[in-house]
């Protein structure tokens, strides 16, 4: 089980994999400038644009049926 947090290297397959991000997620965040911030303690997630705002707060649940994670 993964632990603690930070910034998800959306380009490492296996980091996607483990979360089960769909590549099309990982590439629309990629190709926009957005990072994934993943906080596996508090069970959170949080998207930020390219000049760091945060645009969006959910729970991994909520992140699994935004981007239909499996």
């Amino acid at each position: 089980m993964m632990a603690g947090n930070g910034f998800v290297n959306l380009k490492n397959s296996e980091v996607t994999g483990y979360l089960g991000l769909k590549k099309e997620f990982a590439g629309f965040l990629l190709n926009n400038g957005y990072q994934l911030y993943a906080d596996f303690d508090s069970d959170r997630a949080v998207i930020y644009d390219s000049e760091g705002n945060d645009l969006e707060h959910m729970t991994f649940k909520q992140l699994s049926r935004r981007t239909m994670i499996k």
